[in-house]
């Protein structure tokens, strides 16, 4: 009987292991695929393709129903312009697990979002009337309503008005409208001060910050020049790496930042010079926008910098100059947001007399005269609309 017993309990053991195993792999693969589904939402989403990344959310939350899923689905509704079903999507954030952080995120969303939205009518009691005029009310605050749509309108013209504010509303919507116009002052997609995407939206073109780089065969006008003889060659290359900054957009003036790198090969062995010259500029300018069509800019800058000259590779020590950069550039815009730009950059860079070193001496080199390069520039750079230091804070979870 307990050998009996003792089989039976094995068996029994061993069938619960065997359920639990066979269990685990599918209770996982739901959620899995859950994850899969959102990931490949918000690639669709980056692409601003708001309906296909929806329904990858949707997917999400049908297979695993979390919070950060919900809370994307309403993210997409909010861009598709669906509000209230956006409102129920984030209404289902809470409930299904999210954390404090995402509750509070959630929270703001849905404030914008009801805004955007009228608060129903009653569909049982309608809206009760004047009893001198017969004109419907509001039954909270008995002011006059719209007949139609029970929306409160002003007793003076009838016209339709926030019930909180008083400025006049869309009579089909409900939204509050510009009472010169007419016109809903705030369309499109909720916002929320301060979170992205719900942020109102910076004009296309219009950029706070850019880094760019700027790559050009170079032109030696004078540079090493000593009497006669020429010590470096007529030519060579360089680069310019910079950051731009909106310092007033209305005006379209920026400021920038850059460091620039020449190569100067040596022309004449007869001076024994057998490096070439490497410059490294360290400056700051000033540019202004100026547009020719939707496409074109015309850039005009003014820099000024300090340069490192190095005539000797093996030595530690180099001359320094000052110089000032003059450049107007042609500036191509690419992109939905004309955020990628392709330049057509020449400029004119002129150098003050070199200062000797303790084991350098500029007129050895022939700097001591100063001169200029002439860059024959073909750049890009890549515009951000978001503040420096800064990024989206309404991201998708």
């Amino acid at each position: 009987m307990k050998k009996q017993l003792r089989v039976t309990l094995l068996s029994a053991l061993c069938a619960t292991g065997f359920v639990t195993a066979s269990a685990g792999p599918s209770l996982a693969q739901p959620a899995k695929d859950a994850d899969a589904h959102n990931t490949a939402g918000k690639e669709l989403f980056k692409e601003r393709r708001y309906l296909e990344a929806y329904r990858r959310f949707k997917q999400a939350a049908a297979l695993s129903p979390e919070g950060r899923f919900y809370f994307n689905i309403c993210f997409s509704l909010n861009y598709l312009e669906r509000f209230q079903e956006a409102i129920e999507a984030c209404e289902q954030v809470e409930p299904n697990g999210a954390d404090a952080a995402l509750v509070k995120k959630t929270n703001a969303v849905l404030q914008a979002l009801r805004a955007k939205v009228p608060a129903p009518a009653d569909p049982n009691t309608g809206a009760p009337t004047d009893p001198n005029t017969g004109t419907p009310t509001d039954p909270n605050t008995g002011a006059p309503t719209d007949p139609n749509t029970g929306a409160p309108t002003d007793p003076n013209t009838g016209v339709p008005t926030d019930p909180n504010t008083g400025v006049p509303t869309d009579p089909n919507t409900g939204v509050p409208t510009d009472p010169n116009t007419g016109v809903p002052p705030n369309t499109g997609p909720a916002t929320v001060p301060g979170l992205d995407p719900f942020a109102p939206k910076q004009p296309t073109g219009e950029y706070a910050w850019a880094l760019g780089i700027t790559a050009s065969p170079i032109v030696n006008f004078g540079l090493g020049d000593n009497g006669d003889i020429a010590a470096y060659a007529g030519g060579g290359f360089g680069v310019n790496i910079f950051a731009n900054f909106m310092y007033k957009a209305e005006q379209q003036i920026g400021l920038q930042g850059y460091v620039g790198f020449a190569n100067v090969p040596p022309e004449n062995d007869a001076l024994g010079i057998v490096d070439p010259l490497s410059i490294l500029d360290l400056g700051g300018a000033v540019y202004k926008h100026i547009s020719i069509n939707d496409k074109i800019d015309i850039s005009p800058l003014v820099g000024v910098h300090v340069s490192l000259m190095q005539p000797e590779a093996s030595l530690d020590e180099g001359l320094l100059a000052v110089g000032l950069r003059l450049q107007p550039s042609i500036d191509y815009h690419l992109g939905a947001k004309k955020e990628h730009v392709i330049s057509f950059a020449p400029a004119l860079n002129l150098y003050s007399a070199a200062s000797s070193s303790s084991a350098l001496f500029a007129e050895d080199y022939g700097l001591d005269t100063g001169g200029a390069t002439f860059e024959i520039g073909f750049g890009y750079q890549y515009r951000f609309t978001t503040p420096f230091g800064s990024g989206p804070l309404f991201t998708l979870e």
